[in-house]
């Protein structure tokens, strides 16, 4: 990275390196046979079934997506990956081998939150990632930011709450909700930082 390279294309590129070194290789069936051994942060594993049953006694619907910078064979198969309407992850190209051969996919967060905003379903913004610039039409946001609460953990996340602020309103009126959490790890003045960051 002191080299300017993108913190997430960096460790893509050192992933494919190492896969192809001593201690590789890593294909995506070994990545995903990783998946349901990892352990989530406490009340991720239900939380969308938590969620739901709240709502349910209210006239409206939820949507579950997953927004990552991990790698794609990992998160869609994390045990709460069936619950997601869709799914964004980075990913590799992959040799006749599967081994990952080249970064294919990096994820900018912010751009999901668009799509999903503006109802643009996943398989059509791969099929043409610039479906997202096109302007919303007559009839508005599916999803306008008021309505969207963004969970994260890290400082990838960080853009994505300043996003849903500033698309929120101001004042008594906003009612844009971001959840941070952090691992008990993190020292108290990362934490305060990012939580600066969040804040509009």
């Amino acid at each position: 990275m002191q080299q300017g390279w993108d913190p997430v294309t960096s460790y893509l590129h050192d992933f494919v390196l190492e896969s192809a070194g001593p201690h590789g290789p890593f294909t995506w069936t070994d990545m995903a046979a990783v998946a349901p051994r990892l352990a989530l942060f406490p009340g991720v594993a239900d939380l969308c079934e938590r969620r739901s049953a709240v709502i349910a006694e209210r006239p409206m619907a939820a949507e579950y997506y997953l927004i990552s910078g991990g790698l794609a064979p990992i998160v869609r198969n994390l045990p709460i990956a069936g619950q997601c309407r869709g799914i964004w992850a980075s990913d590799f190209d992959y040799d006749d081998a599967d081994r990952p051969a080249f970064p294919r996919a990096i994820v900018d967060k912010t751009r999901p939150l668009i799509e999903i905003s503006k109802g643009l379903a996943r398989a059509d913004t791969q099929a043409n990632p610039y479906l997202v610039n096109d302007p919303v039409g007559t009839g508005g946001f599916r999803i306008p930011f008021t309505q969207i609460i963004f969970v994260g953990d890290g400082t990838t996340d960080v853009p994505c709450f300043s996003l849903r602020s500033s698309r929120g309103g101001g004042g008594s009126t906003r009612r844009t909700v971001a959840w941070a959490g952090w691992p008990p790890s993190t020292t108290p003045r990362v934490a305060r930082r990012s939580a600066r960051c969040a804040r509009p």
